[in-house]
């Protein structure tokens, strides 16, 4: 779709429908509004949030939906979202660079269920 015909009211849409569509809206269209119906959707869409939106709200919301987004959270914030997520029992263990990793100690301590 030509970007001209991105309205706001268009990608709003298309994400409240599938948080994925986050990826196909243009930059200036990116509120954090939009973001966070997005990754309250899919929590990996975070990574299509520019570096400087990814608040600590964003960024627990996304890894309360889904665990494999610690990935796409900047690393002065992983700690935080991990406190804001678990508790702070989750800064007892090291975050894991894989996110299979992560989901695993996430899910072994009760905190992620499948």
């Amino acid at each position: 779709m030509p970007e001209r015909l991105k309205t706001p009211a268009l990608c709003e849409e298309a994400v409240r429908q599938n948080g994925w569509a986050l990826e196909f809206v243009p930059g200036e269209l990116r509120t954090q509004e939009l973001c966070l119906k997005a990754v309250k959707d899919a929590g990996q869409a975070l990574q299509f949030a520019e570096h400087d939106d990814r608040t600590l709200n964003l960024c627990a919301e996304a890894v309360r939906q889904d665990a494999d987004a610690i990935q796409f959270v900047p690393e002065n914030l992983k700690d935080a979202v991990q406190t804001a997520v678990h508790g702070e029992d989750a800064l007892s263990a090291p975050i894991q660079e894989n996110p299979q990793d992560a989901k695993d100690t996430l899910k072994n301590r009760g905190a992620v269920t499948e």
